[in-house]
């Protein structure tokens, strides 16, 4: 009997320490942290890579500096974030300008480089809400949080689903960002048939994601055909499909289904944007023609 109750007490010790393992916040501002997002649509063959080296201090507070680079242009800018692990929130001062958030707009207009703002709030349960300074004040409603298996980590996860215009999911990575842009864009670029995705994320100390250490995000396999297509299109992946999508280049979802193939034949002529949504979180996105 006491042997019995013995293991019963340690089952529920490694349970209990799983479980906080799996809770345990995934901080963001981390040295060596390296994003690569790759454009999309007008985007296309565009790269913006961000690279975390050295600290600042600002007002008595600690940052870590994030470097952007820009292929198409050779600018860039920078930008100061700090994790506030205790309450699962990331801080950040736009030091220089860094594309991506409604703060860069109001700091160039007032110079408020200097005015910490909060960028992701990760301290929320499904039914609870955020608000997020992107291209203007949105309400991010949360609808479902996940751990994925993502960059051979177990990633927390959390999803909304149309409260933001021009988009159907919108997800945040703990310790990541948005798949859609680092400061999170969050796919309000479908609207203007543009935007970038994440492609690759590594710990390293040259800011730049080897082979060796490409991640589950990069999708180079995934294939669209035919296009342009008169009525059905196809993709092929090895990932699962969660949803696929075509809008039109207003940002007005037209069709949806969870297959690997859809219909075009309802549609006039014209460009339209397809998006596909797999099961890692990673969202494709790219330009269609219907003949």
């Amino acid at each position: 009997m006491r042997d019995q109750l013995f293991l019963f007490l340690v089952i529920i010790l490694l349970t209990f320490q799983k479980d906080l393992s799996a809770q345990a916040y995934r901080p963001m501002a981390v040295e060596g942290a390296t994003w690569e997002y790759h454009g999309w649509g007008d985007n296309e063959g565009r790269v913006i890579r961000y690279f975390i080296e050295g600290d600042s201090i600002i007002n008595n507070t600690s940052y870590k500096v994030v470097h952007e680079s820009l292929s198409f242009s050779g600018a860039g800018g920078t930008m100061l974030i700090r994790d506030d692990s205790i309450n699962r929130k990331v801080y950040a001062i736009g030091t220089n300008p860094i594309i991506g958030t409604c703060h860069e707009v109001d700091s160039l207009i007032n110079n408020h480089w200097d005015k910490e703002f909060l960028l992701l709030d990760f301290d929320v349960e499904v039914g609870q809400s955020m608000d997020l300074c992107i291209f203007g004040d949105y309400n991010y409603n949360i609808n479902s949080i996940s751990y994925e298996n993502l960059f051979g980590e177990s990633l927390r996860c959390i999803s909304d689903q149309d409260t933001i215009r021009y988009s159907s999911d919108i997800n945040i990575i703990e310790g990541i960002g948005s798949p859609d842009g680092f400061l999170g864009s969050l796919g309000l670029f479908i609207a203007s048939g543009e935007g970038f995705g994440l492609t690759e994320y590594c710990i390293s100390d040259n800011g730049v994601c080897t082979t060796a250490t490409r991640n589950p995000l990069d999708h180079s396999e995934i294939k669209v055909y035919p296009n342009p297509s008169s009525d059905i299109v196809n993709i092929t992946t090895e990932k699962t499909t969660l949803s696929t999508s075509i809008y039109d280049l207003n940002g007005r979802r037209l069709l949806h289904n969870q297959n690997q193939k859809i219909d075009l034949s309802p549609l006039n002529p014209g460009p339209y944007l397809i998006e596909v949504i797999l099961s890692d979180q990673y969202v494709y996105r790219t330009k269609i023609i219907k003949i």
